[in-house]
């Protein structure tokens, strides 16, 4: 028992490997609590944005690889991008940064989808099942094999989307239809 009375066993999740981890149990206020402020501060950024014209405001600072060296990253055009977004001129938006304007819904889905994901997760942070003979990863609902390979190769092909669009945007013959 600790000093609250509990069981200290309510405050350790048995790993199938045999490791132990301390938790602690969190309500469905706290679970939601990372995703709904993540999503506060875009909401915030984007209302910045959306009164302070990227164009004229004089407030947004430029980019510093377009102003050294003339090329364009692939954020380049991106505050243009959520203003015109943000005042519902899509087509203004793709002319800014068309990688940006094809990010929006899928990204706000991923928001969603972890926002719901961790509303239903369960109370104590405990896996509801171990697989067969006690060995592997804890899956709990939500969080499958699939799920998990996804989340781990996100980055990488995230990155080489970046690279990929941040050359063909510096090419002269399609800087017209993908250029800042």
């Amino acid at each position: 028992m600790d000093a609250s009375g509990r069981s200290r066993d309510a405050l350790v999740i048995r790993r199938g490997d045999g490791r132990t981890e301390p938790t602690a149990p969190r309500g469905r206020g706290a679970r939601v609590r990372d995703p709904l402020v993540l999503g506060g501060l875009a909401v915030a950024g984007t209302l910045a944005v959306a009164l302070l014209d990227p164009r004229s405001s004089g407030v947004w600072p430029a980019c510093p690889l377009l102003s050294l060296t003339g090329l364009a990253c692939p954020l380049c055009g991106g505050l243009r991008a959520v203003h015109d977004l943000a005042h519902g001129d899509v087509a203004g938006a793709w002319g800014s940064n068309p990688l940006l304007v094809a990010l929006v819904v899928p990204v706000v889905l991923a928001w969603l989808a972890w926002t719901v994901r961790q509303g239903r997760a369960p109370r104590d942070g405990r896996p509801t099942r171990v697989p067969p003979g006690g060995r592997g990863p804890d899956v709990t609902p939500g969080h499958g094999t699939l799920g998990a390979t996804a989340r781990r190769a996100l980055g990488p092909v995230l990155l080489v989307v970046l690279l990929v669009f941040g050359v063909l945007r510096n090419v002269p013959a399609l800087a017209g239809a993908l250029g800042p």
